[in-house]
Formats: structure tokens, C-alpha cells, sequence
């Protein structure tokens, strides 16, 4: 599994007399309105996927005519552990909405989670690359459908599975570097003002259930009126804060931002958009609310800002953060 990406847009030109963006579709593109509609759709949406970032438009389109749109109910297994032979488990998968869990067997036959998926996350090239049963199983988190697009073995192998190996091993090489002795990814974290004073047992608490996330520029990190789910810390980079189509905050490495739709169980407020390329650290809105949500409140450094943009999120302000 990989570090996935929030909040994609779908603001492509969706039939536009065969046009995408402004460039002309390929030529061999000759599918009814329907159908180039929905591969457009796919192929905004795969565009933004950092393991895609490298594969050029064409290849890109192919990848998105043979997409089949799939849904899966909440609690329902995608993939189980062991299984290896129905076309379901023999399927690449790039999650589109919703969120789901990965739980192993232990020697005991005991699962547990040891991984949350969610909007841009992939799963299935494991089976795939390696033609064996699966390692895990994927179940569908929360209340709410998990929708996905899913691919054939054929097209995972000619066009996908490179690119997978490719970020695998990028991350791979990236993690081996945060954990060695210079420490580099874990003192960053230890070094911003805002966890400076937080204890080192509930601090290496957040750093296990931390995920970091690369943004390309323009993307959508959260969305206004989506669900609350994480908090964020900006590593890398600038982002802006957008309410109601109007640009209200600029936040810089160092600043966080999320925690009003945590602390208000409430949508979010305002969207956040990479205004460069950016890298975020953020955690599950459980970690939040069982160590830094407390810590925050009770810091006074960071209380007043919090207060502020708790304010800001009632009607009649509209100053502040989401």
C-alpha cells in the first residue's frame, strides 16, 4: 500500500467536442458520449494518483477505457486474505470515495488492522506482481460505500505494474532514510512548535499512526463540505485556503490545519489546495482526538488559533482556517 492523495477534482471538459483540458483526445478515442464521459471522468481522477504521474496521456487513456467502475457496501471484504482465483481477487484496484481497512491473520488466525486506505490509495498489486494468493484482506471502512475503479491482470501488467514497482521502491529507499540513524523524517516532526512539548510516549504514538502525503500543485488536499477525517501538518510547500470559491488564508510549512471539522464533528468548512508542491503529515481523526486534540487545546500557544478558527467555522465569520 502507498501514501495517497485527498480530494481530487473532476473539472474536466466532459464530452467537449472531443477535447480534454484544452488538447484534442487521441485519435483511436472513438467511443460514444457515455463512454468518453466516463473515461474522461477516470482519467482526471488517474491523473492526479502519484503512482500515474510519469505515464503520458495516451497510455493514460488506455488505462481509463478499461476501467470498471465498481461499489462495494459498507463492512463488505473486496479482497480476502488466501484468495486467489475469482476475477475479484485477481483485480488492481484505485479507491475513488470512501475509505477502507487492511487486516492480516496473525499465527493465531487472529486479524488485526494494520492499515487504513482511503481516497487515491491502491491495493491488489501484491497478488498481481507476485501471481500469488492474497497477503491481506480489504474490507470496507465506516458507514459509508467504498466506490473504486478497478483493472484487469492484462492491464495492470502492460501499463500499471512498472510504475508500482518503481514507487515501491522510491518509498521504500525514502522509509529506510527516515529510519536511519540521522533520523531525519522523525526529528522534523520533533522540531515543529506545535508537538515540541508533547510527550515522547504519546508523541511516538502519533509518529506510528502518522502518514505523509506529497500534493501536486493545484490539487485538492481536503474539501469543503467533505466529511472530517484528518488532521494535517504541512511539511513542504504552500497551500491555500478556499471558502465558498474565495481565497481567505495562506498557510506555510509549520501551520496545521483540519482540526476545526474534528473538534466541531462537523464537514469541512473550507477547502485546502496545494499552492505548490507540497508534502503533508497528518493522522486519523481517533489519534487526533486521543492525544493532540487535548494537547492542542491545553497549549496556549496554539489554543487562541484554534479558538479563532473554531469561531470562524460558525455562520456569520468568515475569517479563519478549515
Amino acid at each position: 500500500m502507498i501514501d495517497t492523495m485527498d480530494g481530487f477534482r473532476d473539472d474536466a471538459d466532459p464530452v467537449g467536442g472531443g477535447r480534454f483540458g484544452g488538447r484534442p483526445l487521441p485519435g483511436h478515442f472513438s467511443e460514444d458520449g457515455d463512454a468518453l464521459q466516463r473515461a474522461t471522468k477516470c482519467f482526471t481522477f488517474l491523473r492526479s494518483v502519484p503512482i500515474l504521474f510519469e505515464i503520458d496521456d495516451t497510455t493514460l487513456w488506455d488505462i481509463a477505457r478499461s476501467a470498471e467502475s465498481c461499489e462495494f457496501a459498507p463492512g463488505s471484504r473486496i479482497v480476502s486474505q488466501g484468495d486467489g482465483s475469482d476475477d475479484t481477487n485477481t483485480r488492481f484496484y484505485v479507491i475513488r470515495s470512501g475509505s477502507a481497512d487492511v487486516l492480516r491473520r496473525d499465527r493465531g488466525g487472529l486479524e488485526r488492522v494494520v492499515a487504513r486506505l482511503s481516497l487515491g490509495s491502491y491495493f491488489g498489486e501484491l497478488g498481481l506482481l507476485t501471481n500469488q494468493a492474497r497477503n491481506a484482506t480489504v474490507r470496507v471502512h465506516g458507514t459509508i460505500p467504498l466506490r473504486a475503479y478497478s483493472f484487469d491482470a492484462l492491464t495492470f501488467h502492460r501499463s500499471i505494474a512498472e510504475h508500482v514497482l518503481v514507487f515501491r521502491v522510491l518509498r521504500e529507499r525514502q522509509r529506510r532514510q527516515e529510519l536511519s540513524g540521522s533520523g531525519r523524517g522523525r526529528l522534523r516532526i520533533k522540531e515543529l512548535d506545535l508537538l515540541k512539548r508533547l510527550p515522547e510516549p504519546d508523541l511516538e504514538f502519533v509518529l506510528q499512526h502518522a502518514e505523509h502525503r506529497w500534493y501536486p500543485e493545484r490539487a485538492p488536499i481536503i474539501q469543503q463540505g467533505d466529511p472530517g477525517d484528518r488532521f494535517y501538518i504541512l511539511l513542504e510547500g504552500t497551500v491555500g485556503v478556499v471558502r465558498d470559491g474565495e481565497t481567505v488564508a495562506q498557510l506555510n510549512a509549520g501551520d496545521f490545519f483540519g482540526e476545526t471539522a474534528l473538534l466541531l464533528d462537523m464537514p469541512r468548512n473550507a477547502t485546502v489546495q496545494a499552492s505548490t508542491k507540497a508534502l503533508t503529515w497528518s493522522i486519523t481523526r481517533a489519534a487526533f482526538q486521543r492525544l493532540v486534540g487535548g494537547y492542542l487545546l491545553s497549549n496556549p500557544a496554539t489554543q487562541e488559533e484554534i479558538m479563532r478558527r473554531m469561531r470562524s467555522a460558525l455562520p456569520g465569520d468568515d475569517s479563519g482556517v478549515a
